[in-house]
């Protein structure tokens, strides 16, 4: 598939930018979007160049998605030294993996947690993994946590970091609220 070229393009004043097709645009004209979605089917290529032919510093991923259902997305960077923020992304991999320079960089499972998963415990070393937990009395383990992993429990109270020893690698978070008590243990390498 042949790739779209932006880079002289005008797209002042679009302020969300979906593609369907392998897209070429200059770091600014991606820094001005609210959001880049690629939809449809297989790899998505988004080269980036910069628009002063100076070095792209960083280059902040947060408005970049892919659609359901649609594959992966390879990232080509024409300045091989930028570092990509990839930390203010919002679930900007959930249906697939982001790969710059051939490399996987980011990739999200979601799993979804609930009462019906009482007692149960789930290995994350395989992948990144976003766990979202329900309300309820349950408990729950998430074995080798490592940075690219994300818990997102229940709205409101905060909750509750119960940690009995500092050198056994493992902490435990506490949700309680209405009557219902959620625990959930984690452990990392």
């Amino acid at each position: 598939m042949e790739s779209i070229d932006l880079t002289n393009a005008d797209l002042d004043g679009i302020e969300n930018f979906v593609a369907h097709s392998d897209v070429i645009m200059t770091d600014a004209q991606f820094a001005s979007f609210d959001s880049v979605i690629f939809e449809g089917e297989g790899t998505h290529t988004l080269t980036i160049v910069d628009d002063e032919n100076g070095n792209i510093d960083v280059l902040d991923m947060h408005t970049l998605s892919l659609a359901e259902g649609s594959g992966n997305l390879n990232i080509i960077d024409s300045d091989e030294d930028t570092e990509l923020n990839l930390s203010n992304a919002d679930d900007n991999s959930e249906n697939g993996d982001i790969i710059v320079g051939g490399e996987v960089v980011q990739s999200k499972e979601n799993i979804s947690v609930g009462v019906e998963n009482d007692g149960e415990s789930m290995d994350a070393s395989d992948a990144d993994y976003t766990f979202t937990f329900a309300e309820g009395n349950y408990t729950y383990t998430v074995d080798n946590f490592e940075a690219g992993d994300i818990l997102d429990l229940p709205d409101s109270p905060s909750p509750t970091v119960v940690n009995s020893s500092y050198d056994d690698g493992s902490v435990d978070l506490q949700w309680a609220a209405n009557g219902q008590v959620l625990t959930v243990y984690i452990n990392w390498v």
